[in-house]
């Protein structure tokens, strides 16, 4: 299965085959003095290989990016070029084994990655999480963008994990007390010397650490939140670090825009109009040009034809996720029907796009051990560069103004510095994280 996988590393392997010993079956975390071995680090590569594989499985078949099996760089060669560019940039890399997560971080110009190993699971990590956005989230349910169901007029709470999904606002827990967990899993103690020096930081997540509003943790423990000290991205598939960085696209020719489609028709949910949505398509025109698909024009089928060719594509609409059959359940909602999570992996956007998603849970799915299934990532299957999605159901009009600020800092900015200076903004104004810290940059 993973032959072409393990080829790619035979020149990484040849002056570590004697006298290493292997890790036990299932413990990818393994000890800090052996942790960067060429085993261990084969073990980290070779589980992220495997995950990768699987998550191809669950995509219904759909092949996912492999590693060439004629290049022998090492991974480890491969993510000092992604860094290359930047002399002040992370790399970090996440697994996990059955009682541990561990970390490594990549520094420019170190040619030994720093290791973390944490005693604690991911489904604790998934329960934390789940806990912090119910907890930033409970009370504020009404002003979202979220669908009602037409059965009862009920709001649908998708901010907790799979584990989970009917899980109600009373006895929340304290955000405090999660954003130290959760800040201890992204930011250990042991990498507080090197992040100060950091200024982006690229993570290759597992499992549902993707949906984490890191914006609002706290990596040195001293109140200040990560937001205000680097851009972050997640990386959507592990054999992406191939092509490093995204470059600046200062100047949009063909993009295509979506606004507040009039979803009347769904046989499930009822979705309100959205003025903030308007709105924003109707200023990105304005800014842009391209072609604007909105309300009654929103369509599927001129969005499909359209998004082949764009260079932008700027989505602000209604969005639901659904956590067991994500492909075909998660999707944005237009006026003739549902734009799918599986219709969005079977496009083919020739322009290496930035899809901006300003709609509810984009970045929410399915969980397997390569991160999340949703609509977000399948974006990035399809070839957008870098995918803006949200972790809950976002605001209308505080939206509309972080939306402005990421607009206006894109043209010099890469996607995450340009999300992170709109999200301080945001901050600024609306103090209350549920207003500001709810969107993620996965991609390049």
């Amino acid at each position: 299965m993973l032959r072409p996988f393990v080829i790619a590393f035979t020149s990484f392997l040849l002056w570590s085959l004697i006298g290493i010993a292997t890790s036990s079956a299932g413990d990818v975390c393994v000890s800090p003095e052996r942790a960067t071995t060429s085993r261990a680090m084969l073990d980290i590569f070779q589980y992220h290989g495997d995950a990768i594989v699987e998550m191809g499985k669950r995509r219904g078949g759909v092949p996912l990016p492999m590693f060439d099996p004629s290049d022998f760089t090492p991974v480890t060669g491969y993510i000092r070029r992604y860094m290359r560019g930047r002399k002040d940039s992370g790399f970090m890399i996440f697994a996990a084994d059955k009682k541990h997560i561990c970390s490594y971080l990549f520094l420019r110009g170190s040619l030994t990655p720093l290791y973390h190993r944490q005693a604690i699971t991911a489904a604790e990590i998934q329960r934390s999480n789940g806990d912090l956005r119910r907890a930033i989230l409970c009370g504020h349910l009404g002003k979202a963008r979220a669908p009602r169901l037409k059965r009862d007029g009920s709001i649908i709470p998708w901010f907790v994990e799979a584990s989970d999904p009917n899980i109600k606002c009373d006895h929340v827990s304290k955000v405090v007390d999660r954003i130290e967990l959760l800040s201890k899993v992204f930011f250990p103690l042991s990498f507080r010397a090197a992040l100060s020096s950091i200024r982006h930081l690229s993570i290759l997540p597992i499992r549902g650490l993707s949906a984490v509003p890191v914006a609002i943790l706290e990596p040195f423990g001293n109140g200040k939140q990560a937001v205000e000290t680097f851009s972050i991205n997640f990386v959507a598939f592990f054999p992406d670090i191939r092509s490093g960085p995204s470059a600046i696209n200062k100047a949009f020719i063909t993009p295509l825009i979506v606004g507040d489609p009039e979803a009347t028709s769904d046989p499930e949910y009822d979705f309100e109009s959205l003025p903030g949505a308007l709105q924003e398509a109707l200023e990105v025109h304005k800014a842009l040009g391209g072609r604007l698909l909105k309300q009654a024009d929103a369509k599927v089928k001129p969005f499909i034809v359209s998004a082949q060719n764009a260079d932008l594509i700027y989505i602000a609409a209604h969005g639901l996720s659904e956590f067991q059959n994500s492909l075909d359940n998660s999707f944005i909602a237009m006026s003739d029907g549902r734009l799918t999570a599986r219709r969005v992996q079977k496009l083919k956007l020739k322009r290496s796009p930035v899809v901006v998603l300003s709609a509810c849970q984009t970045g929410l799915g399915t969980i397997v051990e390569a991160g999340i299934i949703g609509i977000g990532r399948a974006f990035q299957k399809a070839g957008a560069s870098n995918t803006v999605m949200s972790l809950w159901s976002v605001f209308d009009e505080p939206t509309l103004y972080i939306m402005r600020e990421f607009r206006r800092h894109l043209p010099q900015s890469h996607p995450a510095e340009a999300l992170r200076r709109a999200m301080v903004a945001g901050k600024k104004r609306y103090n209350d994280p549920v207003n500001w810290s709810g969107f993620v940059v996965l991609g390049n």
